[in-house]
């Protein structure tokens, strides 16, 4: 038996969720394709990280993806299932993670699923259904000039409610905090929405998701939900008798050059890139420049080949809101 199957969005937040694992002892292979996991469950009794391209293709395929994954997973008697996206709820108008998420929730057999998007440890936070990046609303973020995913509303609940067909609800601060089974009260309501929003805004209110969410049988957020999680199971496993942890393990470094390639507009990637650049090359190749003329990639790789090897480098097409707009012009 699986005990937890992740399925992850794209190959490094899967690579993540499962170090996570990996560094409390608990071996957690990864897998890309649906057509290894037969052989994972031979060959250990762990948690499973699948990482699937799914994030930005078109929804028909990505819902087709998920659902094909479920249906392997519960064919090797899968219990539970976490859907893993991006900390900042990249999405666009049309998708894809409420139509995933609610393809998983029919494929599983489950009525209910809730949407943790919290991250507290790095400033990511929920309340009254308005996700804040540290003080400022997703919206006013840089996330609301993304080129891909631009994110403008701040209020989950109505981005959701314009993909996922059932009823879309939040699960308040409120709810979290009070005594006597308020979140119990909450789902078993006959007019209970089939999806949650949940408000948390430290590490207190994710202890306390993953205190009453460990037996869903769905569960989706970033990373925090799932570290939080795989806490409470691990205690679990620890108060079982012969339940054997492993110890962590460290891979050697990897041999060859290192070459970081940027091409995220967020603040956070932009003053990393700023950082890198006190001491390593770095070119910053111009999207505009490199349309009109038909040399500039080779001059690009000109670079590249008489820089790289002697310390890192960068090639990065980051740039900020001003510069954004006028490339997007």
């Amino acid at each position: 038996m699986i005990e937890l199957s992740i399925l992850a969005d794209d190959l490094t937040g899967g690579m993540m969720v499962a170090s996570l694992l990996e560094c409390e002892g608990i071996e957690c292979p990864p897998v890309s394709y649906v057509d290894g996991l037969p052989a994972i469950k031979d060959a250990y009794a762990q948690p499973v990280m699948v990482a699937r391209k799914i994030r930005l293709i078109e929804v028909s395929l990505a819902v087709k993806a998920g659902r094909q994954t479920v249906l392997t997973l519960r064919e090797l008697d899968c219990r539970r299932f976490y859907y893993k996206y991006c900390a900042t709820f990249d999405l666009s108008d049309e998708g894809n993670i409420g139509p995933i998420a609610e393809a998983m929730v029919v494929e599983i057999g489950t009525n209910k699923t809730l949407f943790s998007l919290a991250f507290p440890e790095h400033t990511v936070t929920v309340f009254q259904g308005r996700m804040f990046l540290g003080s400022t609303l997703l919206g006013d973020s840089f996330k609301g000039h993304d080129p891909i995913t631009p994110m403008t509303n701040s209020n989950p609940v109505e981005v959701l409610k314009t993909q996922y067909l059932q009823q879309v609800g939040l699960m308040s601060h409120t709810h979290m905090v009070q005594q006597g089974g308020a979140i119990e009260v909450l789902k078993s309501q006959e007019d209970s929405p089939g999806l949650f929003i949940v408000d948390s805004v430290d590490d207190e209110d994710m202890a306390r998701i993953a205190g009453f969410a460990i037996d869903w049988p769905l569960t989706t957020g970033p990373d925090a939900l799932f570290g939080f999680l795989a806490r409470t199971l691990l205690d679990r496993m620890n108060q079982q008798p012969n339940t054997t942890r492993q110890n962590r393990t460290h891979l050697p470094a990897s041999p060859g050059c290192e070459v970081v390639v940027a091409g995220s507009c967020a603040e956070p990637t932009l003053s990393q890139m700023e950082h890198f650049e006190n001491n390593n090359p770095v070119s910053r190749v111009d999207l505009l420049a490199a349309a009109r003329k038909e040399s500039y990639l080779i001059e690009v790789f000109d670079w590249i080949a008489s820089k790289v090897g002697e310390k890192p480098i960068a090639i990065a097409t980051s740039v900020d809101v001003p510069r954004l707009r006028e490339i997007q012009a």
